[in-house]
């Protein structure tokens, strides 16, 4: 099976191929055209016109409060609703979009930003690494 892991970061993402609403706004900057929904980063929201409901999304169940605990590893994630364009960055960290077509990526916690919340996900321990090294593990 061949990976279809497409990135700005690989130079192969037509920006047709994004899932519906993610665009940039700049390098630093997600643009997030709502109604759909998003999970995001908790405190990454940088603006927002129209009207949407911030939740507290939580560790996503007592199995990964538990790996999140074991890990150190997980975010603390906000459920968004509504209607509009959210804005989204975090520390002017550069932003690099991912499309995936049924493949997995493991990404750091701290360094996710935003993903639609049909993704499946969990908190994994890398192979080959300590107790405190972990990732966030999502699958489209």
């Amino acid at each position: 099976m061949v990976a279809d892991v497409r990135s700005s970061i690989f130079r192969n993402l037509d920006p047709q191929q994004l899932p519906p609403g993610f665009a940039l706004e700049n390098g630093k900057m997600l643009r997030v055209q709502l109604p759909h929904e998003v999970l995001a980063k908790q405190g990454s929201m940088v603006a927002f016109q129209g009207q949407m409901d911030f939740d507290y999304e939580g560790a996503g169940g007592i199995g990964k409060l538990f790996k999140k605990a074991m890990t150190g590893e997980g975010a603390s994630l906000m459920r968004v609703r509504g209607e509009g364009l959210l804005y989204l960055a975090d520390n002017a960290d550069d932003i690099h979009l991912f499309y995936l077509e049924n493949e997995g990526i493991t990404v750091n916690g701290r360094n996710l930003l935003a993903f639609q919340p049909q993704l499946t996900w969990d908190i994994q321990r890398v192979q080959g690494a300590g107790v405190a090294a972990g990732g966030c593990s999502t699958r489209r």
